[in-house]
């Protein structure tokens, strides 16, 4: 199949939008209503959005790359990409020295999910810029 030019960046760039803002609404359900499955289910959604970040980081990455892409919103797109990269994983390591002291880390949590949703949704929405007014993806 040489010359398929799908691109793949489109088929992971909800993941981390979805995963990162369910992390968000179960931390903040588990905070409020003393749930500890609540803040365990964020946990794991976060763990799986760090991942599913990297991967969409990467290949968003690789195509801009392969199709030499420039523009301020692709910039800007890119660049709360590897914000939200760079947080997650941050913030994942840091949580594991937290671990120990659990205020500390629900809290130190909370405001990480935050930051993340707000940049993840703020990358999302330079995305969605770039294919409704652009057609990046969609034009030849």
């Amino acid at each position: 199949m040489s010359g398929l030019n799908l691109p793949i960046h489109p088929v992971f760039v909800h993941f981390p939008v979805a995963l990162f803002l369910s992390a968000l609404g179960f931390a903040i359900l588990g905070w409020s209503l003393k749930k500890e499955s609540f803040h365990q289910t964020a946990l794991h959604l976060y763990v799986v959005a760090t991942l599913a970040t990297s991967l969409t980081v990467m290949t968003g990455w690789l195509e801009a790359e392969r199709h030499h892409l420039h523009h301020p919103l692709l910039e800007w797109h890119e660049n709360l990409g590897f914000v939200t990269l760079g947080v997650s994983w941050a913030g994942w390591i840091l949580l594991w020295f937290l671990k120990r002291d659990e205020r500390m880390f629900r809290r130190f949590f909370i405001i990480l999910v935050v930051v993340i949703a707000l940049t993840v949704t703020a990358g999302a929405y330079f995305g969605g810029r770039l294919v409704y007014e652009y057609g990046v993806g969609i034009v030849q």
